[in-house]
């Protein structure tokens, strides 16, 4: 018999670390779904003036700008390590608590590269690092969390045309 404590989907049932541990990735999640809300913001934008059919100078001046640049960098760096993660570890299927732990783990390597930059020593450099580091973990969560809703439809499905 397992001694991880069951949980539902707001947590219920979290005890100690795990319930930190949930509310943090909870507080990272949404801060994530604020960044991807903000990028799609802008290429909705951008999509609604190819629509309009606005001069093409303001569509690439908006494709230029720095919000959107570094938000393109940001997208193709978590991207670009979320395909190493799964070329290293393979397809990753954890319960939250695990994925939570792996998350945390990360988030302490980003803070570590933090303090390191504003008070001295060797991850000092690795801040950039460690943020996407920690951004495709969060990433890695929500795919697992995705496949998981597939397969339940998919199984579904398959059972609904076996009736």
């Amino acid at each position: 018999m397992s001694d991880t404590p069951r949980v539902d989907e707001k947590g219920a049932g979290l005890h100690g670390s795990y319930a930190a541990c949930y509310g943090v990735m909870e507080e990272f999640a949404r801060s994530l779904e604020r960044e991807i809300q903000n990028y799609k913001n802008i290429v909705d934008a951008q999509q609604e003036a190819m629509h309009q059919k606005i001069m093409p100078s303001v569509i690439v001046a908006k494709s230029e700008s720095v919000a959107y640049q570094a938000a393109e960098a940001a997208i193709n760096d978590v991207i670009r390590e979320r395909g190493r993660q799964d070329g290293k570890w393979g397809e990753q299927n954890h319960d939250a608590g695990t994925w939570a732990l792996v998350l945390l783990e990360e988030i302490g390597e980003w803070a570590k590269a933090e303090l390191h930059s504003k008070f001295g020593g060797p991850e000092a450099n690795n801040r950039h690092t460690e943020a996407v580091h920690m951004t495709a973990v969060a990433l890695a969560v929500i795919e697992c969390m995705n496949r998981k809703q597939i397969r339940s439809e998919e199984k579904e499905a398959g059972h609904a045309d076996k009736n």
